[in-house]
């Protein structure tokens, strides 16, 4: 049976998207299943050329639809070329492809992003609360064909999206940008325990442009883990990943139990030579908030804050300061994620999803 659609035959909604190349009679990509599924791989991306099978593995470079961050990237779909010239760079024994880039790229990587800014869109229009647990874990489980999981035991656990009272903006650095954000709440939370800042009913008076970091545990790895990605800007080996730290934070605040930071800041996991460099804005008996870089005030009263994080045994939450102006791009690359473009084509060229709605 045929498994592929043919060269220009009408795609009625089958799974399968077209996107037009100059040179090609032909290109169309899926994220369905074709034939049998290898027993070995999670996921099978096939290369079709002409009707015939080049690979069954195809591993390209990645399509960096929203790359400066790095929260929201698509899977290699299965690729169907009509290339009666010859110009598919395929390998000699018509194995693989030549390389791990298409030469239609670009094309393909705009085509994703539509994709999946359609896809979440819709699955957004489908929730019905407002700044709740329900929504938190909504957005944490959100789950699209092709939208892929990111690096396991890290990006998994944090949040696509910034959370305000009335809206939702995903962790896409230009739509950021565009917003203007000045500051972002990063919550070490753990939802499954019912702890996190986003229980406290004075954080979420004072709280726009919050993010969840989900199942930050009890251990002393997986707190200080939390503390050195989001507050150090140390993001452990994850490589090219650089997560929050290309945000223009030039100032952060972080409010921990005390005898968390006794804990914690020790050989192996928070350095003391960072520790020893903050300044201490406000403590009790029990709470402390420190300090470095140049940061705006934060309105609510630590002292009801803290003691809501207390009962409901939250870890502790980082404030951001951010300045955007003057801001001059560090690796010169000053052009839209393609992700940002398709978001707001989808979105009625809004920024951000409006909750209010709901």
């Amino acid at each position: 049976s045929k498994l592929v659609p043919s060269s220009g035959e009408p795609l009625k909604n089958k799974g399968w998207s077209r996107i037009l190349v100059n040179g090609y009679d032909d290109v169309l990509w899926s994220y369905e299943k074709i034939g049998k599924h290898s027993q070995y791989y999670i996921r099978d991306s096939k290369l079709i050329c002409n009707g015939i099978l080049i690979t069954d593995r195809l591993y390209l470079d990645e399509f960096e639809i929203s790359s400066k961050i790095g929260s929201i990237e698509a899977d290699t779909p299965s690729i169907v070329v009509f290339d009666q010239d010859g110009r598919l760079p395929i390998n000699l024994e018509r194995s693989n492809l030549v390389g791990r880039k298409l030469p239609f790229h670009k094309e393909l990587s705009q085509d994703l992003s539509d994709y999946l800014a359609k896809k979440m869109i819709k699955y957004l229009k489908s929730l019905n609360f407002l700044f709740s647990k329900e929504l938190l874990e909504a957005l944490l489980n959100i789950s699209i064909e092709g939208l892929s999981d990111g690096r396991p035991g890290y990006s998994d656990n944090v949040c696509r999206f910034i959370v305000s009272n009335d809206s939702i903006l995903p962790m896409d650095y230009d739509l950021i940008k565009k917003r203007n954000i000045k500051n972002l709440l990063i919550d070490g939370a753990n939802l499954g325990q019912s702890q996190g800042a986003w229980s406290s009913e004075e954080f979420k008076c004072h709280c726009d442009n919050y993010l969840i970091v989900d199942k930050v545990t009890k251990t002393k790895q997986s707190r200080s883990s939390w503390v050195r990605s989001f507050f150090e800007l140390n993001i452990i080996g994850y490589g090219r990943y650089r997560g929050i730290k290309c945000l223009p934070i030039v100032g952060r605040r972080i409010l921990l139990r005390k005898s968390d930071i006794v804990e914690i800041v020790t050989p192996g996991y928070v350095p003391k030579t960072f520790w020893n460099r903050l300044s201490v804005d406000w403590e009790n008996d029990k709470w402390r908030m420190l300090s470095i870089g140049r940061n705006t005030p934060f309105e609510a009263d630590l002292t009801i804050l803290t003691a809501q994080l207390e009962s409901s045994g939250s870890f502790g939450v980082i404030f951001c300061t951010l300045e955007w102006e003057d801001r001059v791009e560090r690796d010169g690359n000053d052009k839209e994620s393609p992700f940002s473009i398709s978001w707001l084509k989808e979105n009625n060229q809004k920024v951000v999803f409006d909750l209010e709605g709901i």
